[in-house]
């Protein structure tokens, strides 16, 4: 449905609400423990090209965040730093003692920290606009203007992603890519035209360029291919979904490898595998993270300490940290 004329852009206002709000509190935080190793991260990468200190989380959302500190004239070559012979010599990638070597002597001692922390911020809330911008279209295909409108005010206030929109994080980075993937993709599988093509495979390698969990689009993109293929009206649009799908898993391992910088190289940490790969320093987040599983990770819930968690950890913290007004809405939908 066509929104009336006076509220064809009533949208962004909430969009620019948002980014107001994640603004003033990027200013108004304290760094946070997290922050300078992405920085860091994404930083050394991009100015050296070697992806040894990628740790957890692929490298996307980390150079989206370092890229103001590019010009950035107070920063030192991070090869000039003694922690880069850390890097060099370090056989142990699961080991986070380099990178936190690296924030040490790349950033924490250029003050004030904003000139460097502020910028990587506001990276963030963009991101959290384009998000909010995904949700906005969304919602109009499937509920017209005034559904379109609810979506987007309500994600405009959503206390979560204002929190992670003002802190140089990965995990909004990783939201937006995947909602924005699963729009595009959906739209795809009803209309598997060639720009739709383009943009599925584009924004699923992005997506997958994130975070590890992004990986979970593979199933649901599959059973809903699946369904899609089942329910094709003739032979001849089911050949053309598979001939285009098979594109678009061309297209998004191209996207992957490109944020990899079409590296080629043997698979760090793993001797198993003798032969060059493309985007080999994938692996390195992939090993952290199977590391800290098996070591498990502090956490904490309703007053209690866990090395191993809860299973009901996700369903509390979901309950508690949305709004009321927000889950009243979600459960009468």
């Amino acid at each position: 449905m066509k929104s009336p004329r006076p509220f064809r852009r009533l949208w962004l206002l909430p969009l620019l609400i948002y980014f107001l709000l994640t603004a003033w509190s990027a200013r108004a935080n304290a760094l946070t423990i997290d922050e300078g190793l992405h920085i860091a991260s994404g930083y050394t990468i991009l100015r050296t090209g070697d992806y040894r200190l990628v740790e957890e989380h692929p490298p996307l959302v980390k150079f989206w965040i370092a890229l103001p500190l590019l010009p950035l004239r107070s920063l030192p070559d991070p090869t000039t730093l003694p922690a880069w012979e850390a890097v060099a010599s370090q056989a142990d990638m699961t080991e986070s003692l380099p990178l936190l070597q690296m924030a040490q002597q790349l950033l924490y001692p250029h003050t004030p920290t904003a000139r460097w922390l502020l910028p990587a911020r506001l990276m963030e809330a963009l991101l959290g606009v384009l998000l909010l911008a995904t949700l906005a279209r969304w919602g109009r295909d499937l509920w017209g203007w005034r559904g379109g409108a609810l979506a987007v005010a309500l994600a405009a206030f959503d206390p979560n992603l204002i929190a992670h929109g003002a802190i140089a994080g990965t995990d909004l980075g990783a939201t937006t890519f995947i909602v924005l993937s699963l729009f595009v993709a959906q739209r795809f599988l009803r209309r598997p035209t060639r720009t739709y093509t383009l943009l599925t495979g584009a924004t699923l390698g992005l997506a997958l360029a994130t975070k590890l969990t992004a990986l979970l689009l593979g199933p649901a993109l599959g059973l809903a291919a699946l369904w899609h293929l089942w329910r094709a009206p003739t032979r001849a649009a089911r050949a053309r979904l598979v001939r285009r799908g098979l594109l678009v898993l061309a297209l998004t391992g191209a996207t992957f490898w490109a944020v990899y910088g079409f590296q080629i190289g043997k698979v760090p940490g793993v001797p198993g595998v003798p032969f060059p790969v493309p985007a080999a320093a994938h692996a390195i987040p992939i090993l952290r993270v199977l590391g800290h599983s098996s070591g498990g990770h502090q956490a904490y819930l309703l007053g209690e300490n866990s090395i191993h968690g809860w299973w009901y950890y996700f369903p509390v913290a979901f309950l508690l940290k949305t709004p009321l007004p927000a889950l009243i809405l979600a459960f009468a939908a």
